[in-house]
């Protein structure tokens, strides 16, 4: 991305992703690595570990812990009897966390100044995990994922051991 031109228009590019039929999140582009489409059989589970992981993924000679973005969050997860999971990669400095969900929508162009606070709006258990909310017109709210957040609570605990 030319960074001239973020800075003239104020607009950041995110990744939108659907986690489930009424949930739809943004991710910025800076922090995602890529986007892959995997057969479920090929995670590994990992016993005693929360639900919401889904196990390890062997991509590009890189294991990458994989987790049920929607699960995670307290909504209901995904259907795992699909032969196939959409993942989202995301880099947080030098750990690397695939993000299972329900569908890859594509790439948004977003004016940060646009992205509002999330406290009072969505649950106190998903701020640590967002820098924001978005509204559009008509109906339509995005969570705003902050990557770094992934790195302290719950998650941290069972995959940085």
């Amino acid at each position: 991305m030319n960074h001239d031109t973020k800075h003239l228009t104020g607009k950041e590019t995110y990744l939108h992703l659907q986690i489930n039929q009424s949930t739809q999140v943004i991710l910025p582009m800076t922090e995602t690595q890529e986007v892959v489409v995997i057969g479920i059989n090929k995670l590994t589970p990992i016993p005693n570990m929360p639900a919401f992981v889904l196990g390890l993924l062997n991509q590009r000679s890189q294991v990458v812990w994989v987790i049920d973005l929607a699960a995670m969050f307290n909504f209901t997860p995904l259907n795992l009897e699909q032969p196939n999971c959409n993942i989202a990669i995301i880099r947080i400095g030098k750990k690397t966390l695939g993000l299972a969900v329900e569908e890859i929508k594509g790439i948004m162009q977003i004016q940060t100044e646009s992205i509002q606070s999330p406290v009072g709006v969505v649950s106190s258990t998903l701020i640590p995990y967002l820098r924001g909310c978005l509204f559009k017109p008509p109906q339509a709210l995005f969570l705003v994922l902050d990557p770094q957040g992934f790195l302290s609570g719950q998650l941290a605990e069972n995959i940085n051991n």
